[in-house]
């Protein structure tokens, strides 16, 4: 018989175990918090990673980079007591710096928000709102692609729990450094709400409480939706609320990463294409369809037919006038239809023909001759 790899575990580890509290998640988005929202589409891995690439990058350029943390390091010159210490207590005292270690602020840390495709990145930068409208106005200038899975960087000032009367408490708290302005001064504002798996809070309710707090500062504050100066974003996530307050956000797409860059080179194509239009507008202009050339033959066709019939009526007119009658020149007219076939001749050529007594001439309109009729036969 085979031996038995393990001995079962005691009753006791069971116990134990189910009367062990679980971790607290140290890294939750919770209260008192500032940082970053992203936003991605299903891969929030790769999101992280250009978040962090993309906040680390203009970081630098603004606050110079991030100085490494030397924790809890032991000096370099130690007395003969500490050295003396037992092994026990050197042990312990390397365990709780390690602990002391994990939980250090970095500039840029994730968070875990409970929501799916959203990321929060917190933060120990004064000013979120600030480089996060450093990074979209280099970004609209150079119209370099820097984000593949990212897609809307959106800066948060602060975080409380998702309650009205904390929400106006921040509220107030972050909108007095803005929006205190000298009398005769007002600026233009508009509030977007979005929540997200939370049925406590509303945007009837939230609304109304932020816009009261703004007019309270300043009553010349107006309300636009189109062309605000400030924009105050209220995010919602589960049991914590998110205000952030930024400018330019309809001109920087609602601070999508990507559309950015895409409206400000489309704008540049939409240009050029204007301009080779107005180029080409001669060429177009001269330039004759097929459906029009068409047309014109059948145009065409049906002049050359009706051409053809009047010709023909000509020739039928003609010929009811007798050969002989117009080889003498004593030319009958006959009914109304032969009568307008014949141009009278102008008066001097009557007054001199009436004086020789002879004959007076017609032309025909059809033929263009003239015909002479004789005036004897006319008046027999």
């Amino acid at each position: 018989m085979s031996e038995r790899k393990g001995k079962k575990r005691p009753k006791s580890y069971y116990i134990k175990c189910a009367n062990k509290k679980p971790k607290r998640d140290s890294w939750k988005l919770e209260a008192g918090m500032k940082g970053f929202l992203v936003t991605c589409n299903n891969n929030e891995k790769g999101a992280v990673r250009d978040a962090y690439n993309i906040l680390n990058e203009y970081a630098d350029k603004l606050y110079g980079p991030e100085k490494e943390s030397s924790g809890s390091k032991e000096d370099e010159d130690l007395s003969e007591e500490e050295e003396e210490e037992d092994i026990e207590k050197a042990m312990k005292k390397e365990v709780d710096e390690i602990k002391e270690s994990k939980h250090e602020l970095r500039r840029f840390q994730n968070t875990n928000t409970k929501a799916k495709n959203l990321i929060f990145i917190r933060t120990t930068i004064p000013d979120p709102s600030q480089l996060a409208h450093s990074i979209l106005s280099d970004l609209w200038e150079t119209k370099v692609q820097k984000s593949r899975f990212a897609i809307r960087l959106l800066p948060i000032a602060g975080t409380c729990r998702a309650e009205e009367d904390e929400v106006k408490k921040l509220g107030k708290e972050l909108f007095t450094p803005i929006f205190q302005t000298p009398f005769g001064e007002g600026y233009n504002f508009s509030i977007i709400v979005k929540i997200r798996n939370n049925n406590g809070l509303g945007r009837d309710s939230v609304i109304p409480a932020l816009a009261g707090i703004i007019k309270d500062l300043n009553p010349l504050h107006r309300v636009n939706h189109d062309k605000p100066d400030f924009v105050v974003l209220v995010e919602v996530a589960q049991s914590v609320c998110c205000l952030g307050i930024v400018k330019d956000f309809f001109k920087f797409k609602k601070y999508n990463l990507q559309e950015v860059v895409k409206t400000n080179s489309e704008n540049v194509s939409i240009k050029q294409g204007n301009l080779n239009k107005e180029d080409s507008s001669c060429a177009v202009s001269s330039y004759i369809t097929p459906e029009e050339d068409t047309k014109s033959n059948l145009s065409q066709e049906t002049t050359e037919v009706e051409e053809v019939k009047c010709e023909e009526t000509k020739d039928a007119h003609i010929s009811l006038i007798p050969d002989n009658d117009i080889e003498d020149g004593n030319n009958l007219v006959e009914g109304s239809a032969k009568d307008d076939l014949l141009i009278p001749e102008s008066e001097s050529e009557k007054q001199a023909n009436e004086k020789d007594g002879s004959t007076s001439t017609c032309c025909d309109k059809t033929t263009g001759a003239v015909l002479k009729v004789n005036d004897s036969t006319e008046n027999n």
